[in-house]
């Protein structure tokens, strides 16, 4: 079970809650979901923390520099929108299996492929 506190969400086991909670992710900022695959999106100014059925699936590596918003997500992407460097909003689309990029933007030394010129 997933809880959200004051904007943080915490992984908890109810069928044994003596073992206390695990931090998923802090600040965060919107709840979206996927129902293929079936994920619950935390999304935070700048990152996403993919919970699936056993847990934590993904952390994705950060996404824009500020406000990521998701869209809409499905079994081709998690489809977002974000700040970049100057006052302009991109899009960025993440893979729902990995939390890596597949189109739009990337930013310098956050996973593999180019960044921006």
């Amino acid at each position: 079970m997933c809880v959200l506190a004051a904007g943080d969400a915490y992984l908890v086991q109810v069928d044994a809650p003596h073992a206390g909670a695990l931090v998923a992710q802090v600040q965060v900022q919107q709840v979206a979901k996927s129902l293929d695959p079936a994920l619950l999106l935390l999304v935070r100014d700048f990152d996403i923390v993919a919970i699936g059925r056993s847990g934590i699936a993904w952390r994705s590596p950060r996404l824009a520099v500020d406000d990521l918003r998701v869209l809409a997500a499905d079994s081709r992407g998690i489809h977002c929108t974000g700040y970049f460097l100057g006052d302009r909003t991109e899009t960025v689309t993440v893979d729902p299996m990995t939390g890596e990029v597949i189109d739009g933007r990337r930013l310098k030394g956050t996973g593999p492929g180019p960044g921006p010129a």
